[in-house]
């Protein structure tokens, strides 16, 4: 029996555990920072955010780096130094509602397989033009993402969607079309988002940003830094009941198998063991369960770990049934 209980034990302790949302996030105002678009000047709001002590979540097009007025591999890199979570968008931002199933596939798929040969953990898409229709929710899903950002589908103010809530869910209802403010922002509009949400119970605002700059060509578009900086400044200041996380803190779960091929312009000799060709899914042997028993997937780890409990019971069951002659006369 104390060998059995061992061995269960070990069992229990070598399943992996799903991570689920902090009961605590169901109670207070969480807000993300979220930028689309790759666009130059987003470095410039990480280098704010960090230095007031918060991170964002970047949503990178991978076919635009190092090109002009985008960022580059290494202003991403200088990003998630900071903390700051990158996430993945495609690869060129196309609307991919209006692409076949397998051109929409490419896209998310190669875009995340790119970003995961420069050493990033993606995790979490944002729908290019909010354009997020079942088959592309299905193809974001097969491309390894936890979650997918949509645009817009929160309260904006009175006669602009009176309906919706001031605030996502946490989790979400649906962790594949996650509701943001909608496109344009002022300073003004921002501050007033989060107070929504913290008076009416608290629940979870992805703030959207593309263009952080000066740059009146983008006006509806854009913030300035000085505006940026102050908005997070402001963010500082809030009551205990209101953070700032990235999206995958809120999100959580597990970093899926990459599957899709890289852009060879980006990176021109692919390492197998970080991204595989779409056709051989699959995750590495030492998670992959060899056979399940009563329930727990057993694979090379839960062996392991169990050849060294059934060890340790069979010592410990030595020593109790020799422990009188042990100590006889």
């Amino acid at each position: 029996m104390l060998a059995l209980g061992a061995v269960v034990c070990c069992l229990l302790g070598a399943a992996p555990a799903t991570a689920a949302p902090d009961d605590d996030l169901l109670s207070e105002t969480i807000v993300s920072f979220t930028f689309d678009g790759t666009y130059k000047g987003q470095d410039d709001a990480a280098r704010i955010l960090a230095a007031n002590g918060l991170a964002g979540t970047f949503y990178v097009n991978s076919g635009y780096l190092d090109y002009p007025a985008f960022l580059s591999v290494d202003d991403v890199r200088t990003i998630a130094r900071q903390r700051s979570e990158v996430g993945g968008a495609s690869l060129y931002g196309n609307d991919l509602s209006q692409l076949t199933v397998d051109q929409a596939r490419q896209q998310v798929c190669n875009d995340r397989a790119t970003l995961a040969q420069l050493g990033f953990q993606v995790t979490s898409f944002a729908y290019p033009h909010g354009a997020g229709e079942p088959e592309v929710k299905e193809v974001v899903q097969e491309c390894g993402y936890n979650s997918s950002r949509d645009l817009a589908g929160l309260y904006e103010g009175p006669g602009n969607c009176d309906s919706c809530p001031r605030g996502e869910t946490v989790p979400p209802t649906d962790y594949f079309r996650i509701r943001t403010n909608q496109p344009g922002i002022s300073l003004e509009s921002l501050k007033r988002h989060v107070e929504a949400a913290e008076d009416n119970g608290g629940g979870w605002v992805p703030l959207v940003f593309t263009h952080v700059c000066l740059c009146p060509e983008n006006v509806g578009e854009a913030i300035t830094p000085d505006d940026f900086r102050t908005f997070v400044e402001w963010m500082t200041k809030r009551p205990d009941t209101t953070s700032v996380l990235t999206v995958d803190q809120v999100m959580g779960g597990p970093l899926q198998p990459v599957v899709g091929v890289p852009l060879k312009r980006l990176v021109p000799d692919p390492s197998p063991a970080v991204s595989q060709p779409p056709e051989t899914p699959r995750a590495a042997l030492s998670q992959t369960a060899a056979w399940t028993i009563l329930g727990v997937g057993i694979g090379q780890a839960q062996i392991l770990a169990i050849g060294i409990c059934v060890t340790i019971a069979v010592a410990l069951t030595y020593r109790a049934a020799t422990r009188g002659r042990r100590h006889a006369g």
